[in-house]
């Protein structure tokens, strides 16, 4: 190889470099612009997801109540009758949760709801539908519960010392119910529903989507603006306080 050759590949190769420097100049000048240009758009969506995630926390837990749950079971001693409805008297935890009979649920060992008569003070008995058989029962109790008490008369007292409490627990669940009047209130006082939630800025809408496809909505925003959304899981108990499981999408513009 002559020296003119050897001069021409050496001049090649400094092309080669340069021609890929140039271009990796392009490129990050190009990764720069982008950037600036897509910023703003950034910025304003970690915004909105920051405030979507504060409406998530506060509406979930404006749509959840504390639950308490407790059994009753009569104690084999008790003679049961036939087509009798059972009076029981004084279940202290009933009483501590300070709740009227339109927030409790009673069922029977079969999971079927019972009718039921809530005695508050000075009685602080309760009364529930029976079949002669049944001696096993369990008691809700919850704001979240919205329920329809029954007249019951002539109904057979079973005394302390004739039955036996099981374990009381008290636990935090979302119930429809709950998410119904939230939906109402939007259509009402959407002010006040705000207020509650804590929401002191910006506005808001939600859908809840049963496992069915069936949705509850707040309705769709008539403002001319982009509407950001965010859809999270739920699990909630429904009017007769079987467990479900749907989701919430939350919307703010």
């Amino acid at each position: 190889m002559d020296k003119k050759e050897w001069s021409k590949i050496k001049m090649n190769k400094k092309g080669s470099h340069v021609g890929i420097i140039i271009s990796f100049i392009v490129f990050v000048t190009f990764l720069i612009f982008l950037f600036l240009i897509l910023e703003p758009s950034l910025s304003v969506n970690k915004e909105k997801d920051a405030v979507l995630s504060n409406i998530q926390t506060s509406l979930l837990d404006y749509l959840a109540s504390d639950l308490t749950t407790l059994s009753v079971n009569i104690n084999d001693g008790f003679v049961l009758s036939m087509g009798s409805c059972l009076q029981f008297v004084d279940i202290t935890p009933l009483i501590e949760t300070g709740l009227d009979g339109g927030h409790m649920f009673v069922k029977n060992s079969a999971g079927d709801n019972l009718n039921f008569d809530w005695r508050g003070s000075p009685d602080w008995h309760l009364r529930t539908e029976n079949n002669g058989i049944n001696r096993f029962f369990k008691i809700y109790a919850s704001n979240g519960i919205f329920s329809q008490e029954n007249d019951l008369n002539g109904c057979k007292n079973v005394q302390k010392t004739e039955y036996t409490l099981g374990n009381v627990k008290t636990e935090r669940h979302i119930f429809e119910q709950n998410i119904i009047n939230a939906i109402e209130l939007y259509d009402t006082d959407y002010s006040l529903l705000k207020q509650n939630i804590g929401l002191l800025s910006g506005e808001f809408g939600f859908d809840f989507v049963y496992a069915d496809g069936t949705v509850l909505s707040t309705g769709e925003s008539t403002q001319r603006v982009s509407v950001y959304t965010k859809q999270t899981p739920v699990d909630y108990l429904d009017k007769n306080l079987n467990s479900d499981a749907g989701s919430i999408i939350i919307k703010t513009w």
